[in-house]
């Protein structure tokens, strides 16, 4: 398992990953790992109690995840976001499934419900 706290440095000098780790144990094992970068967004989830591990990375556009990607590159899931607010998610969808999940939003447009929608 990576250590937490050991900054890795470019060249210049400049932070490039600082191992901010969470993880989620049971019975005193790991069974999730969430690998954040220096601006602490997730970018890596590990999960160990999958055999085989599996992992799900993560692209952004600025602070939105735009898509989810498997160890393969084979995308998992993908976001469309409003052009009303910045972090306005409006629809995942699930590439196994071909299945959109429509983001319900309550008072100041935060999310209260998801639906799936059907064919």
């Amino acid at each position: 398992m990576p250590r937490v706290g050991d900054p890795n440095h470019d060249a210049a000098g400049n932070m490039t990953y600082d191992h901010r780790l969470t993880y989620v144990a049971k019975g005193g094992s790991v069974r999730i790992w969430f690998i954040k970068d220096a601006l602490g967004r997730r970018i890596t989830t590990q999960e160990y109690w999958r055999s085989p591990m599996a992992a799900t990375r993560y692209l952004y556009s600025g602070q939105n995840i735009v898509a989810e990607y498997d160890d393969n590159g084979t995308r998992l899931r993908y976001y469309v976001y409003g052009a009303t607010y910045v972090d306005e998610r409006v629809v995942m969808h699930h590439e196994a499934s071909q299945k959109n999940c429509v983001y319900l939003t309550k008072d100041l447009h935060t999310v209260g419900r998801a639906a799936w929608m059907q064919d």
